[in-house]
């Protein structure tokens, strides 16, 4: 039996460019989707997602190994979300939030982070709004890694947590100073290396 999750919008919140952008898979920042219309209840016509989950594991039940695979699957995140905004969707048109995440393994490779889809909401359209959102998304996505870590290291996440909540910092320069926690958290024995040809492992070249 297929695994899915089932979202439901009214059909003003989400646009025909996002659902045709998100149906391609493209930024793999969001777990494949289908979308079809639908009629509510209140007669209300809506939009549904189907969200296919399989190979993935919500982030509430992902027990990182080590603190290295746990700050891989922040990285895995703030990579792609970067890479959607080479297509136009950008961090204020989404909602980030632990719930949404969800992560998969695949041997021989880092963790790779994706979201559920869903709005931001009409209370997130200014800039401030949008970056505020961001960086309370990602300090609750740390927190939740903190809290299911097997073993030790969990101070490299409460650092990885102080910069994401402290310094006002946009996904690529947050991605690269994450990185560098991990590369110490590995460097001081607390973890394995990334898998050569990883994105994660090709990060090390970047300036700075």
């Amino acid at each position: 039996m297929e695994e899915r999750l089932e979202i439901q919008y009214i059909k003003e919140d989400i646009k025909n460019y996002h659902m045709q952008i998100l149906e391609t898979g493209f930024t793999g920042l969001f777990l494949p989707v289908r979308f079809m219309g639908i009629r509510g209840e209140d007669g209300e016509e809506r939009v549904c997602g189907l969200f296919r989950t399989e190979g993935y594991v919500s982030l509430r039940d992902f027990r990182p190994l080590d603190v290295c695979e746990a700050l891989d699957v922040v990285i895995s995140l703030l990579d792609r979300m970067l890479r959607a905004e080479d297509v136009f969707l950008f961090i204020g048109d989404y909602l980030i939030h632990p719930d949404l995440v969800f992560v998969r393994r695949r041997a021989g490779r880092t963790p790779e982070a994706a979201l559920a889809w869903t709005g931001a909401g009409l209370d997130r359209k200014s800039y401030i709004c949008a970056m505020n959102q961001f960086h309370d998304g990602i300090c609750s996505i740390i927190d939740m890694l903190a809290g299911n870590l097997q073993g030790d290291g969990e101070g490299y996440l409460r650092h990885a947590w102080e910069i994401a909540a402290g310094e006002g910092l946009h996904a690529g320069a947050l991605k690269m100073r994450i990185f560098r926690v991990r590369e110490e958290a590995f460097l001081c024995g607390y973890s394995r290396p990334a898998p050569s040809g990883s994105r994660v492992a090709d990060s090390s070249r970047m300036p700075g």
